[in-house]
């Protein structure tokens, strides 16, 4: 395998105009290191904001800005991107995160260099320090999240991140996402069905504001609670649930835990799913890839 792998940073956005000039100002500044960033494209979903001009006003001869005035959602974004990109790593950033530093591409690089069967990587998200009460409720939950996942030894599918990772080109290019809200747990298990290997960038590091409204909170727990259902009508049961391996016993030992150590936060953050989890329930499965704001995430 070549040394110098060619990488094209990738960028959907819809009404990003808070967060767009410091993802892309951060992707201009990532250093090359056995690579060379060929593109970085914003491709917006027909923002009605300054997005794009704002996209536009950054300096830097690699960056490329599509707009094309249609709102056809995140999927279809993502199998544009696909079919334009033709460098050897495609890396897709959210664009409301902060990378930690200029060294987060060439940490995702690594892992295609070391093992020529790596078709998928994924770096990590942190929540920036929370700062209001929706916002340490919501911490909470994570820290029991993270908690629980460590307790599952074939917890593979629970590493991967939508809002940073990177795609080999023999998997990419091989790739249509289905028109869902959940892209990170189908690109995962595409990953395994075409036989490829999945690996985790754990020092590229992406952080990003925790909903600080229950209205938000419950928007983004919503597309968390759905994503195996909307797995199961795209692949085979059997892989599915081989891959969502959380049990039971371990959500309640790590809930016993924390209810030792952070009683209030944790019975608080029960009563903050309770209503998510209802409407799941009596909602329908949302097959539609069109963004959902999260307003209160948005803020740099």
């Amino acid at each position: 395998m070549k040394n110098n792998l060619t990488v094209s940073l990738c960028i959907p956005a819809y009404n990003e105009e808070k967060s767009i000039y410091n993802i892309v100002k951060s992707c201009c500044l990532q250093i090359e290191e056995n690579f060379v960033i060929e593109k970085i494209i914003v491709i917006s979903d027909g923002s009605s904001d300054q997005t794009v001009a704002i996209a536009k006003s950054i300096e830097d001869p690699r960056i490329m800005v599509l707009e094309d005035g249609l709102r056809k959602g995140k999927s279809e974004r993502l199998n544009d991107l696909n079919a334009i990109v033709n460098s050897d790593i495609l890396i897709q950033f959210d664009a409301d995160i902060c990378l930690c530093d200029n060294y987060v591409v060439s940490r995702l690089v690594v892992p295609f260099l070391l093992d020529a069967d790596v078709g998928l990587v994924s770096g990590v998200t942190m929540p920036f320090e929370p700062k209001t009460f929706s916002e340490r409720v919501v911490n909470t939950g994570i820290e029991l999240w993270n908690d629980t996942k460590k307790l599952q030894k074939n917890s593979q599918l629970y590493l991967r991140e939508g809002p940073i990772r990177a795609l080999r080109k023999s998997f990419y290019k091989g790739v249509r996402f289905p028109p869902t809200s959940a892209d990170e747990a189908f690109i995962f298990l595409e990953c395994m069905s075409k036989g490829f290997k999945f690996a985790t960038a754990p020092n590229a590091i992406a952080y990003f504001h925790l909903p600080s409204t229950f209205k938000d909170y419950v928007k983004q727990m919503r597309r968390f609670l759905k994503s195996k259902a909307i797995q199961e009508h795209i692949f085979d049961s059997k892989l599915v649930d081989k891959y969502y391996t959380i049990t039971g016993w371990a959500k309640i030992k790590i809930l016993l835990k924390y209810l030792f150590k952070q009683p209030f936060w944790v019975l608080v953050y029960l009563g903050y799913l309770i209503f998510p989890k209802i409407l799941v329930q009596f909602n329908k499965l949302n097959y539609e890839g069109v963004w959902t704001i999260i307003e209160s995430t948005k803020v740099h």
